[in-house]
């Protein structure tokens, strides 16, 4: 297994050096006939709604190339149409990085021209505005892209009239209805959705963030069950923030709420091991399928790892301790380190399939048995154990011999 393992990894790097000296020189190639780019205004961003009440930084970009580069365009401008003067307003867009002008320009140099506006302190009215933008270089020579309309609307933040929402979720708590009731001048539909941003007391850092969708049948209701998997994860107390968002981005007053959730550690159960194992072979390896139980008061999403150590006899660790098991329902593949036999997935019966080798010791190994969650709670060891036995006997149907070759290195138990 070994050898083949480095025949094949420098046949690999061989192959791979090859392709990468062939991709080089294609990319040389390429780069050798890539034609210049033309002067031309190749992307143009404008937002189609733009609120006058909000804060949010709105952001207008273009990308324009140019033969010379950046040295060959001297200016950048939005042109804005007043839909009942036409006069036009002109705004300039940078590619600085925000380093020579307050424009919001991200990235220096790379062909795209910025410019942020905070619709409450702009001084567009309400209205249908056309917009397109126009690029000069140094030449004095123009390009302008097609014009696009957008609005500018006055517009009034949805409202949060009532929460309902269970002051604490427990463990195996059934199915629970939750409600948000949402208030918009504007209409109802014009909620695009309600946040729930939840952060541990004490702390800053958000924790989850959920989001609620509009009913579909124009109610104000915004609403849908959970139950003791939305615990998943999550443990202990924490402060809940309530928002609605609208259409143009306007959000409501934020709505605070108080939260405990209690999460409880797995469990592990019914584990399923042979008592004994005959020595293979010289050359094979003896497969036994294990297997272990697993529940969870915040049910199986909350499970992070299953696994156990083992211990040869006189106590020694197995050099591949921890070793992982999966409820995915992949039968066993040696070329795929999480197919380890499992029969089901999603049923709560973690597995993985060990081989003994012929070289291994005699004597009892122990097993010690663990589930990890997702909020850390791990469980107490479930101890087991199986005796190896001199070469011969009959072994059991899960007992089967595998050459060497066949079998991965993270599944050997020695």
């Amino acid at each position: 297994m070994k050898n083949l393992s480095v025949r094949s990894a420098v046949l690999m790097f061989f192959l791979w050096g090859v392709m990468g000296l062939f991709f080089i020189s294609c990319q040389e190639e390429k780069g050798s006939t890539e034609p210049i780019p033309e002067f031309a205004i190749a992307e143009v961003h404008i937002p189609g709604l733009i609120s006058k009440n909000s804060r949010e930084t709105i952001l207008f970009t273009s990308r324009v190339t140019h033969p010379e580069g950046h040295e060959g365009i001297t200016k950048v401008l939005l042109v804005l149409q007043n839909p009942t003067t036409g006069e036009e307003e002109l705004v300039e867009l940078f590619d600085d990085g925000g380093a020579e002008h307050a424009s919001m320009d991200v990235v220096a140099f790379d062909q795209i021209y910025s410019f942020g506006i905070i619709p409450r302190e702009w001084t567009l009215e309400a209205g249908t505005y056309q917009a397109f933008v126009r690029a000069i270089d140094r030449h004095g020579k123009t390009k302008e892209s097609e014009a696009q309309s957008f609005r500018v609307v006055v517009n009034a933040p949805p409202q949060i009239k009532n929460i309902l929402f269970p002051d604490s979720i427990v463990s195996g708590m059934p199915p629970t209805p939750i409600a948000v009731t949402v208030q918009d001048s504007d209409g109802v539909d014009d909620v695009r959705w309600v946040v729930l941003k939840g952060t541990p007391l004490g702390e800053k850092v958000t924790a989850f963030l959920d989001t609620l969708y509009p009913p579909g049948n124009h109610s104000p209701v915004f609403d849908q069950n959970i139950d003791s998997s939305y615990a998943a994860g999550k443990k202990g107390n924490y402060r809940l923030e309530f928002f609605a968002e609208d259409q143009v981005g306007d959000t409501s007053t934020t709505v605070v709420r108080s939260l405990f959730i209690e999460n409880t550690p797995p469990r592990i159960f019914d584990n399923k091991i042979p008592d004994s194992m005959h020595l293979p072979p010289p050359g094979y390896y003896n497969m036994a399928v294990v297997t272990v139980k697993v529940r969870d008061g915040q049910s199986l999403a909350d499970i992070d790892q299953v696994y156990f150590d083992s211990y040869l006899p006189g106590g020694v660790p197995s050099s591949g301790n921890p070793f992982m098991m999966y409820d995915n329902g992949l039968p066993y593949d040696p070329d795929n380190p999480v197919a380890v036999g499992d029969s089901v997935a999603g049923d709560g019966i973690y597995t993985l399939s060990i081989f003994l080798p012929a070289t291994a010791s005699l004597g009892t190994y122990h097993f010690f048995f663990y589930a990890k969650d997702k909020a850390g709670n791990t469980t107490a060891a479930l101890p087991d154990s199986i005796l190896v036995l001199p070469m011969g006997g009959t072994p059991a149907k899960t007992q089967l011999p595998f050459k060497a070759d066949a079998v991965p290195q993270n599944l050997k138990v020695q």
